[in-house]
């Protein structure tokens, strides 16, 4: 199949731009074009993601954690292709999603893209995020997000973090 064959390509060779868009509001269309070929390589030829280069996925990454993209009642593409990557470049996948959590903490003080990881939780990902929650400048809202992630995936150390927060007596209103 020809279109199969050009996505493969242009995973390989495309450009997403990322230095122009992450950690903005704006996306891309380089940057979608190549979630849709990731995605189309998914859906029609998922044997063909093995000949994806470790650069290739690297550079897609922050498209598929920043991509506002969801289907219901469908194969949800998003998480598949997140655990694809992480499954490959577990250090990438982290060091963009700490970014995006930045990102998203400064922009609106709210956390969505952790949504995105629940097929990728193990150890390395708990403790990478564990540590990030223990960052004094994340506003509240996305601390208590890290730490509900946390918790349900019985991270360890995740629940002596929350008891910390835990004032006793509490304080007066």
């Amino acid at each position: 199949m020809r279109i199969v064959s050009a996505a493969l390509r242009y995973v390989n060779e495309g450009d997403p731009e990322n230095d122009k868009w992450f950690n903005t509001s704006t996306i891309y269309g380089t940057a979608i074009g190549g979630f849709q070929a990731l995605g189309l390589l998914l859906r029609v030829a998922p044997e063909k993601l093995s000949a994806i280069s470790l650069s290739a996925w690297s550079k897609w990454i922050p498209i598929l954690l920043k991509y506002p993209y969801g289907e219901s009642g469908r194969l949800n593409l998003q998480p598949l292709l997140i655990q694809a990557a992480y499954s490959r470049t577990p250090g990438e996948i982290i060091a963009r999603l700490e970014q995006a959590i930045d990102s998203e903490n400064d922009s609106n003080g709210y956390l969505f893209v952790i949504h995105k990881m629940d097929l990728c939780w193990d150890e390395r990902l708990g403790a990478a995020l564990l540590a990030k929650a223990r960052e004094p400048h994340l506003k509240q809202p996305v601390v208590r997000e890290l730490l509900q992630r946390l918790l349900e995936h019985n991270v360890t150390g995740s629940r002596e973090l929350a008891k910390s927060f835990i004032t006793v007596p509490p304080p007066d209103s």
